[in-house]
């Protein structure tokens, strides 16, 4: 029973979860004891939920929704509040109430008997109800975190399920290894398949990439861990790798090093079976480089003739008594015979820069030197045009990283189709300006411009645009796709900005070359 002694107090702090009352359940079997709790639990902000006798108090604890603070009197009738918490305790999951007990008990071992059976606190009769009213705030902040903590556990048990679930679908193998010595601490079901080994043997047998990794690639590996492990992050790697059934494949890692709760460094990785792109790729290649043969092969037995056809005919155009339409005849065949072996000659340049047999002598030079003597080469052109060539040079002059030769090769292409395709009386702009650590070269038209959906195709082998035809200009289709074979040989690159029926402008980007 409560001593008289104890009041409800002038004015009791008010408990920081009155916003929603929370039940705590007062179990004693003295009516005015359970009335003076009562009374205090509702003044402090809480739903006092009342019970006489122990299995009431059980009973309601055990609820689902049933109270998780509750003041247990030691001495009740049928079921006293040491049973009650023992009872409690082996019904519910730990932590999940907070269970004071009220006793008139004094004893040292009275006190042990009632926490050894699982209760949070106790309180010793008579006692102030101000303390009641701390410890029953502490039992509900604690309930309150336990609940919070739970929604948290919660929370993170679906989102981890929902990763598995993720990682279990997705058609590569996902894993985890300890970079002291690449046993895998984690591999997806999916990756049993990409290895090809069983799931229990990649995980158990030490570093599988070691036992089933092909000798030639093993080094690599090596070097790829140790790069991994001084900076954090590797480029992808490709290796090949030994399946159960012996047969070979190619696999793909992607890897990132991350550090684990312990302070351990683990490897995340990402490996994808690419045997298939290696394949389409070798069979590419080996098509690509059958193609360039025959390119080669035909394009040599055609420009030995065609040289002397075209000899034969400039002869016969020389010839004295040569009646006026055979002489026109004979011209016409002979430009005929000229266009046929610049397509040659296109074609063979193509297929020598398609298999790198065309060796570039890459040194600095003087941008605007090449600029001028590219410029110097298509002048006749521009005057037989009635174009307006311009030239805005540099602030300071550049030197780029390139072959000289074929700049100026790449240079006079670019001019001549502004030249080209410009109706007569154009105008023509030649920039050049420095990127950051590139060099940016352009010239820009007036001319006919080249329709959007063309512009993605421009640098393709054979590819002219549809407009082209309009202003009756012979080319091979060639000449813009060397030009990018070109550029990328010299680590540049080439694009196009082109408005239809206001003109274009072609980029040349190159490297600077360090100044001595």
């Amino acid at each position: 029973m409560i001593s008289p002694a104890a009041s409800l107090g002038a004015d009791p702090v008010p408990s920081p979860l009155s916003v929603e009352p929370t039940p705590v359940l007062a179990a004693d079997d003295d009516l005015v004891s359970r009335q003076v709790l009562k009374q205090a639990l509702k003044k402090w902000g809480y739903r006092p939920v009342l019970c006489a006798d122990g299995t009431e108090a059980l009973s309601r604890l055990l609820a689902p929704d049933g109270p998780r603070v509750a003041v247990l009197d030691w001495e009740m009738p049928g079921l006293d509040g040491i049973e009650v918490i023992r009872q409690v305790r082996e019904r519910t999951p730990a932590m999940s109430r907070y269970l004071l007990l009220l006793t008139g008990r004094a004893e040292n071992a009275d006190i042990v008997r009632g926490l050894d059976a699982g209760a949070d606190d106790h309180l010793a009769k008579p006692f102030d109800l101000e303390v009641l009213r701390a410890r029953v705030s502490v039992g509900g902040r604690m309930m309150a975190l336990q609940r919070a903590l739970d929604r948290r556990l919660q929370d993170l048990a679906l989102a981890e399920a929902r990763y598995r679930e993720l990682v279990e679908g997705v058609g590569v193998a996902v894993w985890v290894a300890d970079t002291a010595n690449w046993q895998l601490a984690f591999l997806n079901r999916h990756g049993e398949h990409v290895f090809g080994h069983p799931h229990a043997r990649c995980v158990s047998a030490g570093d599988p990439w070691s036992a089933f990794v092909l000798p030639d690639d093993w080094p690599r590996l090596l070097e790829f861990r140790e790069h991994l492990l001084a900076t954090g992050e590797a480029p992808p790697i490709e290796y090949q790798f030994r399946r159960a059934d012996c047969r070979v494949v190619w696999l793909r890692d992607t890897v990132r090093l991350v550090q684990g709760s312990d302070g351990a460094r683990l490897a995340r990785g990402v490996t994808q079976d690419v045997t298939a792109q290696k394949l389409a790729e070798a069979e590419r290649e080996a098509t690509l480089r059958m193609q360039t043969s025959f390119v080669s092969f035909a394009s040599h037995q055609l420009r030995t003739p065609l040289t002397g056809i075209s000899w034969m005919l400039e002869m016969a155009e020389h010839e004295e008594g040569v009646p006026e339409a055979a002489a026109e005849g004979i011209a016409m065949a002979r430009a005929a015979a000229s266009r046929l072996i610049v397509l040659v000659n296109d074609l063979l340049d193509s297929a020598r820069l398609e298999s790198g047999r065309i060796q570039l002598d890459l040194a600095p030079l003087a941008l605007d030197e090449v600029t001028s003597g590219a410029i110097t080469s298509v002048q006749p052109m521009v005057q037989r045009f009635g174009h307006t060539l311009e030239v805005e040079p540099p602030p300071a002059p550049l030197l780029v990283s390139a072959d000289a030769r074929y700049l100026h090769e790449c240079l006079v292409n670019l001019l001549s189709n502004a030249t080209k395709y410009t109706p007569e009386g154009g105008r023509i702009t030649v920039r050049s300006e420095a990127r950051d650590r590139v060099a940016r070269w352009s010239v820009q038209d007036t001319g006919i411009g080249i329709p959007p959906e063309a512009i993605d195709q421009l640098f393709t082998k054979f590819f002219r645009a549809p407009n082209a035809e309009s202003m009756e200009t012979e080319g091979t289709g060639l000449g813009l796709y060397m030009v990018r074979l070109i550029l990328s040989r010299m680590n540049g690159r080439v694009w196009c900005e082109s408005t239809p029926g206001q003109g274009s402008t072609f980029f040349v980007e190159l490297p600077l070359a360090p100044r001595a």
